[in-house]
């Protein structure tokens, strides 16, 4: 088994992968690094990810995404908008 790639390591190849590697790649991270790199990548490389996983791999990052979304909608507006920039 390879060895366990950083999130700052991903984020830095990623503009510069193939798509297949970019999968490979993102499945080294530990788990915590993935949830939080999935969430820092913009709308179209997360759905370009999610399509390229298996079915039931896209459910548990869809839930994961929904989840986020949720969250984000209950807090004050003056603060999503402070975070989000």
């Amino acid at each position: 088994m390879q060895n366990e790639l950083s999130q700052a390591e991903l984020q830095d190849a990623w503009p510069l992968l193939l798509p297949g590697n970019q999968l490979e790649d993102f499945r080294l991270l530990a788990q915590a690094d993935a949830d939080d790199f999935f969430l820092s990548l913009n709308a179209r490389n997360q759905a370009e990810l999610l399509l390229a996983l298996p079915e039931g791999e896209r459910r548990l990052w869809l839930r994961l995404l929904q989840r986020f979304l949720s969250g984000l909608s209950t807090l004050p507006h003056t603060f999503c908008v402070c975070a989000i920039r």
